[in-house]
């Protein structure tokens, strides 16, 4: 009778054991390879392709930032110290030697600005003057500027009139510093953005990305342009800069890679079904069969 009960017991305990790895692997074939993939990279967050978007790179309007145009202003040029402010609408400088410059052949001032035109670790600043009858005056401020010169401001020749100064951050020139934009407000009411060279800048590209001394500039068209020859792409979503090529990802889900020689090719057959990013510059590609190929980048468009 003992025997029989024991035999009872093993079985249950077998059956029990059998059901609970059945259950266990069947959880686990549950879950979804690409799934899978995402947990085996645990510092990365992943995002879903979206197969259809139209418009993904868009000109936004360049918003001009007048805060900086007042009556007086201060700035500090390494260890010298430039006060600009107004006298009964006539121009002042006072410099850290605490001597007053006065500029009355400027005429009457209706307000001014002190004008950082790049991001560099360095001294970059204009002081923008604007006049009460519209016409903009200028100079590059430095160590050695002598302001007892009543010539050392510019005028910007321009046959328009403007009534506002103001800047725009981070216009995308190329340049290693990166330049702010000075905004002009005419007195049409119309905006003129000039670059620090104090030509019109109109933008037609939506935004541009480097590889050593090669340009890849994206057009909301979509159209690029590497080193101003074009090729039309239908439309993409993302952009990457990788070690010596350039990564693409199409509307249509699928990966290109554009080489320095302007060579398009689509890398792989296979549809991108999701891209995880994480801290360090890496991207991994997803494809729809649960294959995964990782790439280094040290630059992004798309959103």
């Amino acid at each position: 009778m003992k025997k029989q009960l024991i035999l009872v017991l093993l079985s249950l305990i077998i059956i029990l054991g059998c059901f609970t790895w059945y259950s266990l692997s069947s959880k686990k074939e549950e879950i979804d390879p690409i799934e899978q993939i995402e947990l085996s990279y645990k510092n990365f967050e992943f995002k879903n392709l979206n197969e259809k978007k139209d418009n993904l790179f868009k000109l936004d309007e360049y918003k001009i930032n007048y805060d900086m145009s007042k009556e007086s202003t201060v700035v500090k040029i390494n260890n010298n110290s430039i006060s600009a402010y107004l006298i009964d609408d006539i121009l002042h400088i006072m410099t850290s030697s605490n001597i007053d410059y006065k500029y009355p052949d400027l005429g009457e001032i209706d307000r001014l600005m002190f004008y950082k035109w790049c991001n560099c670790n360095r001294s970059c600043y204009k002081l923008i003057i604007l006049t009460e009858v519209g016409d903009i005056y200028y100079i590059d401020l430095s160590d050695d500027i002598n302001f007892d010169d009543p010539t050392i401001f510019k005028k910007l020749e321009s046959n328009l009139k403007f009534k506002n100064i103001g800047y725009v951050n981070n216009l995308k020139i190329d340049d290693t510093c990166g330049i702010n934009g000075l905004g002009l407000l005419c007195d049409n009411n119309e905006t003129v953005i000039y670059d620090n060279e104090f030509n019109i800048f109109k933008q037609e590209y939506f935004d541009y990305l480097k590889l050593n001394d090669h340009i890849l500039y994206v057009y909301p068209t979509g159209i690029i342009s590497l080193d101003n020859y074009e090729k039309h792409i239908n439309s993409f979503s993302h952009i990457y800069v990788s070690n010596d090529l350039f990564y693409l990802v199409g509307i249509d889900s699928y990966l290109y890679k554009l080489e320095l020689d302007n060579t398009l090719t689509k890398v792989s057959n296979k549809k991108i079904s999701k891209i995880g990013y994480d801290k360090k510059n890496t991207i991994i590609v997803i494809y729809s069969d649960a294959t995964a190929k990782k790439i280094n980048i040290s630059g992004i468009l798309g959103n």
